[in-house]
């Protein structure tokens, strides 16, 4: 009997358990098909407006196993206005007629013009919003709109977000940009640890330029992605006429090229040939104040203790070219009070290995010769977190150290009235730097 009692609940438990595996269309719920996948979000100024551009999911490949087509965009790029981001959104969805879905976005972009009005609004709404992911990368476009840089075809990849995603990530580890994800910012401003470091997005001056032909600090440390040149002839000299140091943003004119992505309202802007991501943008009370090149972006990873790798080039009366790997590196920042003066301490250890070398007059690589290689990789990460120190505190005179690894010797209520009275103190900090970086391995035959 209680065998059969057992059954019997046995078989109601799965009865209601295969209830709860029901559809709930009629309880209001949207099919896949309704739905716009977001994978970029682009937040520009015009006028008193919010102007958003919408990267979302499209494939154009040609149905059953192609329906992904690597070849093309796989994205159309909707449009929308509003006087707040919230209306702005509502207009772009009612454009292409879907429900937007936020959970698979990978990165927001802010153009410059918004950047410098102020951020403030993207706080509360993507603060209220929970489908959009705490990871998400936000970025600025420098000299240009955010809609520019949603609107690029990359050739890479699936989608030109998720190649801009891919390249930041990669970017963060070599010190090229900072870290800024949506999270990260959201703590950082919510507990007052500091102004915003933001990274920038930007294009090449000409189509078809190399990361090579661009000037030293370029070459070590920026990332680009490339798109492809379905464009026009006149498309090209269109957009080999934009210049980084310009400054301006661009203005929307003319119809987009064959092969470029569709877009949901009216004229876009010509889509870009390449893109890059290199330097910073800080910001001081949610404003953008100025930027960081890349040498400047590079020792502020380095004192902020998220550099994981470099290549240093060293170059002595014996070496005429040695490349070697800065694979470990950390940082630690020491601040105190020596009388009346606040006293930062800068601490950096490291270890690089040899990747390659060429001596000069045929001399080979020694023992002796170890120490003048430390020095000088010294010397140079040294010069990196001066180069940050003296740009970001002295000139933008902004709070940017990151409790990651701060260490702060003062009483609390000390400590609350520096950050409380930043810029009153700036004038009596003095900074001292104490780097050590040790070669471990040299990969040479060594007398």
């Amino acid at each position: 009997m209680r065998l059969k009692i057992r059954r019997l609940l046995s078989v109601m438990s799965l009865v209601c358990l295969l209830c709860a595996f029901t559809g709930c269309r009629s309880m209001g719920g949207i099919e896949l098909k309704d739905r716009s996948i977001i994978q970029a979000i682009g937040i520009d100024k015009d006028g008193d407006q919010f102007k958003i551009s919408l990267q979302a999911f499209s494939p154009q490949g040609e149905g059953g196993q192609t329906a992904i087509d690597i070849s093309k965009s796989n994205a159309i790029v909707i449009t929308g206005t509003g006087k707040t981001i919230s209306e702005a959104l509502v207009n772009a969805g009612l454009r292409q007629g879907k429900t937007i879905f936020f959970g698979h976005n990978r990165l927001v972009v802010l153009g410059e013009e918004m950047a410098k009005e102020g951020i403030e609004p993207i706080w509360s709404y993507f603060n209220a919003d929970n489908y959009l992911r705490p990871n998400m990368y936000i970025i600025i476009a420098k000299g240009m709109t955010a809609e520019e840089i949603i609107s690029a075809k990359i050739s890479e990849g699936i989608l030109s977000a998720e190649n801009i995603e891919n390249a930041i990530k990669r970017s963060i580890e070599q010190g090229n940009i900072v870290r800024a994800r949506f999270l990260d910012l959201l703590t950082n401003r919510e507990n007052r640890h500091g102004d915003l470091v933001m990274p920038v997005v930007q294009s090449w001056d000409q189509p078809g330029q190399s990361p090579a032909s661009e000037g030293q600090g370029e070459q070590s440390s920026s990332s680009e992605t490339s798109e492809e040149s379905s464009q026009s002839e006149s498309s090209e000299s269109s957009q080999s006429s934009q210049s980084e140091s310009s400054g301006k943003n661009t203005e929307p004119s003319g119809e987009q090229g064959a092969g470029s992505q569709n877009t949901q309202e009216g004229n876009s802007p010509e889509q870009l040939e390449f893109v890059k991501l290199g330097g910073s943008a800080v910001f001081k009370s949610d404003k953008l104040i100025g930027y960081l090149n890349d040498e400047e972006t590079k020792g502020l990873t380095c004192l902020r203790n998220t550099l994981q790798q470099d290549t240093l080039i060293i170059t002595t009366e014996e070496i005429e070219m040695m490349s070697t790997d800065l694979y470990t590196i950390r940082s630690k920042i020491y601040i105190g009070k020596d009388g009346d003066r606040i006293r930062i301490q800068v601490r950096v250890r490291g270890e690089i290995k040899i990747d390659e070398a060429v001596m000069k007059d045929d001399k080979k690589f020694t023992y002796d010769l170890i120490d003048t290689v430390e020095e000088e990789a010294e010397s140079q990460i040294q010069s990196l977190c001066e180069m940050a120190m003296n740009k970001i505190l002295y000139e933008y005179r902004v709070n940017f150290f990151s409790f990651q690894n701060l260490h702060v010797d003062l009483s609390k209520e000390e400590w609350e009235e520096i950050l409380q009275n930043w810029e009153q103190y700036i004038d009596q900090m003095d900074v001292e730097y104490d780097v050590q970086i040790d070669m471990n391995r040299t990969g040479l035959e060594m007398n």
